[in-house]
């Protein structure tokens, strides 16, 4: 049976000698203002014990790090309650980056803010970053030559700190592996995640051999979405998992 066509009872109880890392969380947003200790709380009781509140905006850098606190003291409460809270809890942590879909609203001083905070806050990880085309207004060679731009100065900042950096590709797998490929970080040394991955076979080995991890959502599982399926399965039968 191979990793795809294995079975996943989506119910079944997460064994404890598992912890999960959520690598990508958008917890800060206003829409979990409702029920933001609810959501942690069903996280940390589904076996998460590390979590990370990855930036796509700069005006909402501080409400990442205001959410980290939150999540922290929160489920450090939880735990407290039954365990040593030195032996369980669950962390939460920092990504920092421009999101390419809203690259009509970043400025460069949006960039010189984010280097400021990357040494007076450092991060895990630099991301939301990369290319989306996924628009015809994301298509016209202005948008394009600016979200290459600031691709390219996120991915100078990832490896003056060494940073892994979290990618977000949509409609525009070719031109982000271009990029990729001319420039000098190295994901085998740093890290790094194609996050919610959505190209085909030939881009998930590409991405796979520069040294990314390769991000899916429960759409893996859906017998439905055979372009996913094929693509990880072809990362899998070529690299294997690791």
């Amino acid at each position: 049976m191979t990793a795809i066509d294995a079975s996943f009872n989506a119910n079944e109880k997460l064994p404890t000698i598992f912890p999960l890392i959520d690598t990508h969380t958008h917890f800060d947003a206003p829409v979990f203002d409702v029920d933001r200790e609810e959501q942690i709380q069903k996280a940390y009781q589904r076996g998460v014990r590390h979590l990370v509140l990855v930036g796509y905006l700069h005006r909402h850098f501080d409400r990442l790090y205001a959410t980290k606190e939150f999540i922290d003291k929160q489920v450090h409460a939880v735990a407290g309650q039954k365990f040593e809270q030195k032996e369980i809890s669950l962390h939460a942590h920092i990504a920092l980056g421009l999101h390419p879909f809203y690259i009509d609203q970043h400025t460069d001083e949006h960039l010189e803010n984010m280097a400021q905070m990357l040494n007076d806050k450092r991060p895990l990880a630099i991301g939301e970053i990369g290319f989306d085309t996924f628009t015809d207004e994301m298509k016209q060679p202005d948008m394009v030559a600016k979200q290459a731009r600031f691709f390219k100065a996120q991915l100078d900042m990832a490896v003056s700190h060494q940073l892994p950096v979290m990618l977000h590709i949509r409609k525009a797998h070719a031109e982000a592996l271009a990029l990729l490929k001319a420039h000098d970080y190295d994901a085998h040394e740093l890290g790094g995640i194609a996050h919610s991955f959505s190209g085909g076979e030939q881009e998930a080995k590409a991405f796979v051999k520069l040294g990314f991890k390769l991000g899916v959502t429960g759409q893996v599982t859906n017998p439905n979405a055979k372009k996913l399926r094929r693509a990880i399965q072809a990362a899998v039968d070529t690299y294997g998992i690791g």
